[in-house]
């Protein structure tokens, strides 16, 4: 159906004069009288009957009225969906992020983008940052986010900066410590380097373990409990309830535990991706 003639009927609908409304949109009056006759011999009923006065619709004439206003609008949903689905970015995107990244911010990170760019495919993939960090140099990941450092000569974006803190139930002196037990995790072995070295400085031996977890979260809750101390990254004590020590090395220089964005070679400039890393800087407020 040509929407075109559907306009055509709607403005005569407000005009009510055959003559003005062929002149307004440019028909001669046999013209647009045929096109309405076209409709009545297709429907089989009068939409119109003329008078001295103008014309007048009739019921069938007033459906139809109403079915032009229902097409046209729904003709103008569509060309508005189309044009804007022109313009959404597309695109898949493979990210891999660290297993602590991934259940304190990326699900609202994930929720923001999705709703913003719901064309743009995302696989995500979550693991520790020597997996992620392995992967993406075997090509296997568009963007890595990692905590730690790694060398990384492509583009590296830094997301947070956050302390490593002395973690126990109860006051715990340097003095004391040793005679504590102490509540290791895994890690990578950039922190390992720098927790020998605040032990090294502060001229202390490194204990040994009397509990070796696999995650922060469950040496954190074991520490709440009661049971020893530990040396803990501050994301994961926003709800402890004990004594938190930031530490620092000799220098004054804090204990840090950095979180990176590593973006693989080339992909940088991929409007899609870009736009991704701009909801991650978005949230970080690094924009």
């Amino acid at each position: 159906m040509d929407t075109k003639k559907l306009a055509y009927f709607l403005r005569l609908h407000e005009n009510g004069n055959i003559t003005h409304t062929a002149k307004e949109a440019f028909l001669t009056q046999s013209a647009l009288t045929k096109m309405i006759q076209g409709w009545e011999e297709e429907f089989h009923c009068k939409l119109l009957t003329r008078s001295r006065k103008g014309v007048r619709f009739t019921r069938e004439g007033e459906l139809f009225v109403t079915l032009c206003q229902q097409v046209l609008a729904l003709e103008k949903t569509f060309r508005e969906d189309v044009s804007s689905a022109a313009d959404e970015l597309t695109g898949s995107i493979t990210i891999g992020v660290s297993l602590n990244y991934m259940s304190r911010h990326f699900p609202t990170i994930l929720r923001r983008f999705t709703q913003t760019y719901p064309r743009v495919h995302l696989t995500v993939i979550d693991s520790h940052s020597e997996k992620l960090y392995s992967d993406l140099l075997n090509h296997k990941l568009d963007i890595a986010i990692v905590r730690g450092d790694y060398k990384w000569f492509d583009t590296k974006i830094l997301l947070d900066s956050e302390p490593f803190c002395l973690v126990s139930c109860h006051p715990l002196t340097e003095e004391t410590l040793c005679q504590e037990p102490y509540v290791g995790h895994r890690t990578d072995m950039d922190t390992k380097f720098s927790i020998d070295r605040w032990f090294f400085e502060k001229k202390l031996t490194v204990p040994d373990a009397a509990l070796w977890l696999g995650s922060i979260d469950a040496c954190r809750d074991v520490i709440q409990e009661g049971f020893g101390w530990s040396i803990l990254p501050k994301i994961c004590l926003t709800e402890f309830q004990g004594n938190l020590a930031p530490m620092t090395f000799q220098d004054g220089t804090p204990f840090l535990r950095h979180t990176y964005a590593l973006i693989s070679h080339g992909e940088s400039t991929a409007p899609h991706v870009q736009a991704f890393l701009e909801a991650l800087m978005t949230y970080h407020k690094i924009l």
